[in-house]
C-alpha cells in the first residue's frame, strides 16, 4: 500500500513512503504465517508471526520505493518468550539484532534511522530469526514501514 504521493526521479515515479502489513509477507523459511485477530490492546487489533517459531524462520516483502534516506519502523509487541530478528534490505543488513523479548507490552514501535536506499525501484526486505533471549523464536508483528527523511 502506498501511503503518499510519489517522487519524480528522472521521469520515473517512485513512492517516498511505503507500508507493509504482516499478512503481506512471503514466508521463505519456516511453516506458515499465523495471523491473530482481536487483540484489543494492539493497534489494528492484530498481529502475525511464522507459526513454526524456529531459528532461521524467514519472511520477505517486495515494494517500490524512491532512493534516499529513510526511517524503518516496525510495530509489534514484546513478550517474555519472543525472539530476535535481523532485517536486510536488498541483501544489506539494516538492523543486525532487533529483540522482541520483554514484558507483555502492546504497540511497541522500533525505529532504525538512517537507512539509505541508493537506487529507486523494487526493494526487497527480508527478516530472519537469528536468536532468542527467551524460550521461543516468535516475532509478533503488525506492520512495518519506511518514511523518507532526506
Amino acid at each position: 500500500m502506498i501511503i503518499s504521493s510519489p517522487m519524480n526521479n528522472g521521469g520515473i515515479l517512485h513512492p517516498a513512503h511505503d507500508t507493509r502489513w504482516i499478512d503481506e509477507a512471503t514466508v521463505l523459511a519456516g511453516s506458515y504465517l499465523l495471523l491473530q485477530k482481536g487483540f484489543t490492546g494492539q493497534t489494528y487489533f492484530s498481529r502475525g508471526f511464522i507459526a513454526s517459531q524456529a531459528l532461521n524462520d524467514e519472511l520477505s516483502f517486495e515494494f517500490y520505493l524512491d532512493s534516499g534516506t529513510f526511517d524503518f519502523k516496525v510495530l509489534g509487541n514484546t513478550e517474555l518468550a519472543n525472539g530476535i530478528i535481523e532485517w536486510k534490505l536488498n541483501d544489506v543488513v539494516i538492523v543486525a539484532s532487533q529483540d522482541w523479548l520483554g514484558g507483555v507490552v502492546w504497540n511497541v514501535l522500533k525505529t532504525e534511522s538512517g537507512v539509505v536506499i541508493p537506487t529507486p525501484g523494487v526493494q526487497v526486505l527480508k527478516g530472519k530469526v537469528i536468536g532468542t533471549s527467551g524460550s521461543v523464536y516468535r516475532i509478533p508483528l503488525t506492520k512495518l514501514w519506511f518514511e523518507k527523511t532526506a
